[in-house]
């Protein structure tokens, strides 16, 4: 539970800079720099979410580096490890999934100029899903215990959300609060995400499309 600083390296002249000094108290995970570079996101576990569960509750930080400003834009978050967070193609909004024992299958985008969250309930929990949180949390088989974050299609109005038994793929739309399947399995799993975004010359406009990486997960 020791305090930490975030650091800046330069990489041609080895000149370290910091950015921010004593960091709020507890353990952080999962640092996520902007696509333009301004920010750097993580989630710091707080505590846990009651004496009798190993549920973690987190605050998600973003940093200025320019500023050394950190600001907490969510509480006390249901995670596992900080995953499932990523930032929007223009910088603008920030988003994660909450994961966990208890946690809700919902999805949530930070407006960091207006300050604005919005949540959206994209499924509901099936039956199993104690069973799968238990599991990822007391024998983790890989990074991030096999949360996928959540990516944004081009204009930053969608997200593409692996559900955390990683049998769907979920379109979220925070305009409407509304949620679509874009894919479910039944004998494999999704173990990634990738989006290739393309224009079309002459529409003045461009579309996404999205690959999804799925297979068999091996067990240890």
């Amino acid at each position: 539970d020791n305090d930490v600083s975030l650091l800046r390296v330069d990489t041609v002249t080895s000149e370290a800079q910091v950015v921010l000094a004593q960091a709020p108290r507890g353990y952080s995970f999962n640092y996520m720099v902007s696509p333009d570079g301004r920010y750097v996101a993580y989630a710091r576990a707080t505590r846990f979410a009651s004496p009798t569960t190993q549920q973690m509750l987190m605050n998600i930080h973003a940093v200025a580096p320019a500023t050394g400003q950190d600001s907490i834009i969510a509480r006390d978050v249901p995670m596992l490890f900080g995953c499932g967070v990523s930032w929007s193609a223009d910088s603008k909004s920030l988003a994660w999934m909450k994961a966990g024992v208890q946690a809700p299958y919902e999805v949530s985008a930070h407006t960091l100029s207006s300050g604005v969250t919005r949540t959206v309930r994209y499924a509901e929990r099936p039956e199993n899903a104690f069973e799968w949180a238990f599991t990822r949390m007391f024998g983790v088989d890989h990074s991030c215990a096999g949360i996928t974050a959540p990516i944004w299609n081009a204009n930053g109005e969608e997200l593409y959300v692996v559900e955390p038994l990683q049998r769907a793929v979920w379109k979220v739309r925070f305009a409407d609060a509304s949620s679509t399947a874009l894919l479910k399995l039944a004998d494999e799993q999704v173990l990634g995400l990738v989006r290739q975004a393309r224009s079309f010359v002459g529409a003045g406009s461009g579309s996404d499309s999205l690959h999804v990486v799925t297979g068999h997960e091996q067990s240890k």
